[in-house]
């Protein structure tokens, strides 16, 4: 039942996207220079509020052990092309109409990411939930953008967008136990420099980073957290 209380930030995502969509489509076609350095400025703030998140490392070992097998995994896994699959797919069952086109485009920007996972985990543990309250942010801002160019299939993400983050954050009530203080810890570095990579992906196009092939890292910094503890090992 704590959980619910924390829904409140993936609610809200759900309505500024709606909010963002309406702007959109009343304003159409958003300039191509005021895009870019939106979300320019957007992707400086997102780079700061990451690296925030990831200079409280206490065991840095672990972060960077984290990082390359989470990425080696994710190569191996070979994520970014399944996504590509998956958009393709929900593209022709869909009936691949303009709608159909916003709905998917935006569904993936929207929940394939480490700030919709990371933020309703925050969320869900019971912190400050400031990675899904910046999200909802940024995807008003991008619905705007998106609606302006693509229609308003981009608001039928909304729903999508608000029951996702907040399955994860209700899911997220049962791992408490597993998030000890320095395990969380870990966790909080990890997402840090996945949202960075994030921020940096928005002031550079395009994106020089996989961030979907990043997201392995995240339950590698908690399962290395606590093989260090269970082994005794001080720099893990």
């Amino acid at each position: 039942m704590r959980n619910i209380v924390y829904l409140y930030p993936s609610l809200l995502n759900g309505l500024t996207i709606l909010l963002g969509t309406a702007a959109g489509a009343a304003f159409s076609r958003v300039p191509p220079r005021i895009r870019e350095t939106a979300l320019q400025g957007a992707g400086l703030f997102v780079l700061l509020l990451g690296a925030q998140m990831a200079l409280h490392m206490a065991r840095p070992l672990n972060a960077l052990l984290a990082m390359a097998l989470g990425a080696a995994v994710g190569e191996g896994l070979n994520l970014e092309a399944g996504i590509s699959r998956l958009a393709g797919w929900a593209k022709k069952r869909l009936g691949g109409t303009a709608t159909a086109e916003a709905f998917v485009a935006s569904a993936i920007l929207f929940d394939v990411g480490a700030l919709a996972i990371v933020g309703s985990i925050q969320a869900g543990l019971g912190q400050t939930p400031v990675l899904l309250l910046t999200k909802s942010v940024l995807d008003g801002i991008s619905a705007v953008l998106l609606s302006a160019t693509l229609g308003w299939g981009v608001a039928a993400s909304a729903p999508l967008t608000a029951l996702y983050e907040g399955s994860v954050t209700v899911l997220a009530g049962p791992l408490v136990p597993v998030f000890r203080p320095t395990v969380l810890q870990d966790f909080d570095v990890v997402g840090g420099l996945i949202v960075s990579a994030i921020g940096i992906g928005f002031i550079w196009r395009p994106p020089p980073l996989k961030v979907v092939t990043l997201l392995p890292a995240l339950p590698l910094a908690v399962i290395l957290g606590w093989a260090g503890a269970w082994l005794h090992i001080t720099f893990l």
